[in-house]
């Protein structure tokens, strides 16, 4: 039988960027302001920490992770170049050509043993074949509430929101991957909410409505606001990964989701279940994949008999 992908997450204070300045100012729930920015400007920002403090308090602990910030949104700048995506008009986003180096750097640079390969730094196949779809098809974010799920570099939020989404929130358990989607959303002009947090398993979801800030998302308490709609691409190359995230995808399209799924043909994709809609040949990169183009399809996933 298969799970219904709604299980317990332990709980901790997620990262919460609503902004360029909030990747600068704290992470973990602690939206504090550095003795050398002025107090306009954190009142610019308006960020509550979730249960804790409102911005403005600061102790070393609290200064550590601003540095820490502030060193992961310099390491993005210094390690990435402005670049255009094939298909998707004029959306720039940072990004590198060179998989090894960066990869190395991270380590070195954020003092990181072990980490992840920056996935943050690519325009993944499958993430480009939701974001090529998205804007085929406006009609389906336009207005409506929207989930960039391991969001990466934030592109199919990013486009998303371009094609008149509503609120829309990035999430991803890479903390570097949410400071680089939060300065491509700011280099796009639009505002794309992220929280750096694993979010499988969890259909409790409380969407923020217009106002509240993207705390809410995880709260336990109150009334269930999923989003309409999910949008998640690449997911499906490590079969953990994916024994873990398409249960929980099904879950929320069991609940009346709309979830739109991009992937170039990974070895773990099960398509039980789901429903194609498109298919693109895209541009990519030798770095990470076997050829210069390659297919990528999108799919949606269908609610399953009862």
């Amino acid at each position: 039988m298969m799970s219904d992908g709604c299980g317990d997450s332990v709980a901790r204070a997620p990262l919460h960027v609503r902004s360029v300045a909030d990747a600068w100012m704290g992470y973990h729930g602690h939206m504090v302001r550095p003795s050398c920015v002025s107090a306009a400007w954190t009142d610019a920002c308006s960020v509550r920490c979730p249960g804790w403090c409102w911005v403005g308090q600061l102790c070393d602990m609290e200064s550590m992770k601003i540095d820490a910030a502030h060193t992961r949104a310099s390491f993005v700048l210094a390690n990435t170049k402005p670049q255009s995506v094939e298909g998707l008009g004029d959306i720039v986003l940072l990004l590198t050509d060179e998989l090894q180096p960066l990869w190395r750097a991270t380590e070195t640079e954020l003092r990181q043993q072990g980490v992840e390969p920056p996935f943050w730094a690519f325009a993944w196949l499958g993430g480009q074949a939701v974001s090529r779809w998205v804007l085929d098809n406006p009609h389906v974010v336009a207005g409506r509430s929207v989930l960039d799920f391991a969001c990466g570099c934030g592109m199919s939020g990013i486009v998303a929101l371009r094609a008149g989404a509503g609120i829309t929130v990035g999430v991803d358990v890479d903390e570097v991957a949410c400071v680089a989607a939060a300065l491509n959303s700011q280099r796009n002009d639009v505002t794309l909410q992220l929280v750096c947090e694993d979010v499988v398993g969890r259909c409790d979801l409380k969407w923020p409505d217009a106002g509240e800030t993207v705390e809410s998302l995880l709260r336990q308490d109150g009334e269930v606001r999923l989003p309409e709609v999910i949008l998640a691409g690449d997911v499906c190359y490590d079969a953990r990964l994916a024994a873990r995230v398409l249960p929980w995808l099904q879950s929320m399209a069991n609940l009346g989701v709309m979830v739109v799924l991009g992937d170039p043909g990974r070895k773990y994709l099960k398509t039980v279940h789901m429903q194609l809609l498109a298919e693109y040949r895209l541009h990519t990169t030798t770095e990470i994949e076997r050829e210069a183009y390659m297919p990528a399809a999108v799919w949606r996933l269908l609610p399953e008999s009862p």
